[in-house]
């Protein structure tokens, strides 16, 4: 009797181990968290319209990302990095998402390239509860609520303007100040904190104008702000209207000083005005991607160039290595195998973590990795280059004087 209860029993035993085995090896969990790789998924712009941006967001990552496999991966995980061109078409973006989810069943999707793109992507991640990192956009609603797993690395909107009316008022004394935006809900957010930023000084917009329709627009807007002779000019648009409205504005004689935020694209803008820019300001949510003496920016500048054979430095390619880098240090930092639950513990004990020169943090209540602004000027030639002070500006004084060595040839 008991020789066979002791057969019974060890035919229970190999049938439980069996169900053990192939459970674990059909197990989605198992599948997702003990795979060999970790799946990271985008979409973005590669033959469109933003296509030069689109590049340099996906091979700033792409660099970092096969230096970290070419190193041995996240504790033996290597990360295999999914690229969908959208062609800056959401209905692509959308398709693309899909695909992305469902048939490479990415756990992340990350750097989505803009607002747009980016409401489609967190839309996916939260209804498919999975990762969506560090997006190319500064807008409200990736930042509030806080959702668990929604985060970003660059700062928002409201931290670019705020920090122009910060140096504007207190550094300038400046405070005839007009606005220039595009008349979308991100223009129109990007004016409620300029207005808000300016309500702590008791000041208010001087006039504020806005463009749909570039050609119409602009012109009418011209009219009004030359009208009011603002001390500056704030810009929210992107690189092509930007250019429009300060090349007329200078050929009318205004001395406003123009600040453009990020989304103009300051070697976009450059490449536009050459010559006609000397002075124009514009934020950057990145240090210098040419100064090497910050480590970052070394390390971008040299493993990106190991490992991608068109490079060329930029501000969004040092965005995406960053943020690609922000991933892993995450990623690293994680006890046990991937799950969002565990990213999310493991992301919001990221405390001022130094990137070697770029300083990141989370928390439970605040999923904006980074507050810091750094401005830039365009020169001669349309080339950018770091300031400390808006009193570093080029003085724009009289266009045909100040710019008659650099006119183009």
């Amino acid at each position: 009797m008991k020789k066979k209860y002791n057969f019974y029993l060890t035919i229970l035993m190999l049938f439980n181990l069996i169900c053990f085995i192939v459970f674990f090896k059909i197990s989605p969990v198992f599948a997702d968290n003990g795979a060999k790789e970790i799946l990271v998924g985008q979409s973005c712009d590669l033959s469109g319209p933003l296509k030069k941006a689109g590049a340099g967001l996906r091979d700033g990552a792409l660099a970092y990302f096969k230096y970290i496999n070419e190193a041995g991966g996240i504790r033996g995980q290597k990360i295999r990095f999914i690229t969908y061109d959208d062609q800056n078409n959401l209905k692509k973006c959308f398709e693309n998402t899909e695909k992305l989810i469902k048939k490479d069943k990415v756990s992340i999707l990350f750097a989505y390239l803009g607002k747009y793109s980016s409401k489609i992507g967190s839309a996916a991640a939260v209804d498919n509860k999975i990762l969506f990192f560090a997006p190319l956009s500064g807008a409200g609603f990736l930042r509030k609520p806080v959702l668990n797993n929604i985060f970003n690395i660059r700062p928002g909107i409201d931290n670019e303007v705020s920090s122009m009316i910060d140096a504007l008022v207190l550094e300038k004394k400046i405070k005839r100040i007009s606005v220039f935006y595009k008349k979308d809900d991100y223009g129109q957010e990007g004016l409620r904190y300029i207005k808000k930023a300016l309500k702590k000084y008791d000041i208010e917009v001087l006039n504020e104008t806005s463009y749909l329709n570039e050609d119409k627009d602009i012109e009418s807007s011209v009219k009004a702000l030359i009208s009011t002779r603002p001390g500056a000019t704030i810009i929210i648009a992107g690189s092509a209207p930007a250019a429009k409205l300060i090349k007329m504005m200078r050929k009318a004689g205004s001395k406003t000083m123009f600040l453009c935020t990020s989304f103009a694209s300051g070697n976009m803008l450059g490449e536009i005005l050459v010559n006609q820019g000397v002075g124009v300001v514009v934020s950057q949510v990145v240090p210098f991607p040419y100064y090497r003496k910050i480590p970052v920016v070394s390390e971008y500048n040299k493993i990106t160039k190991k490992f991608i054979s068109a490079f060329e430095p930029g501000f969004i390619g040092l965005e995406g290595f960053i943020a690609a880098k922000a991933l892993c240090k995450i990623l690293f930092d994680i006890k046990g195998n991937f799950s969002l639950k565990k990213f999310r513990i493991s992301a919001e004990s990221q405390f001022f973590t130094d990137l070697s020169g770029f300083l990141f943090s989370f928390n439970r209540d605040n999923h904006q990795g980074s507050d810091k602004i750094y401005f830039t000027q365009l020169g001669p030639g349309g080339y950018l280059s770091p300031i400390k002070r808006l009193s570093d500006v080029y003085e724009n004084r009289d266009s045909q004087h100040d710019l008659r060595f650099f006119k183009e040839k």
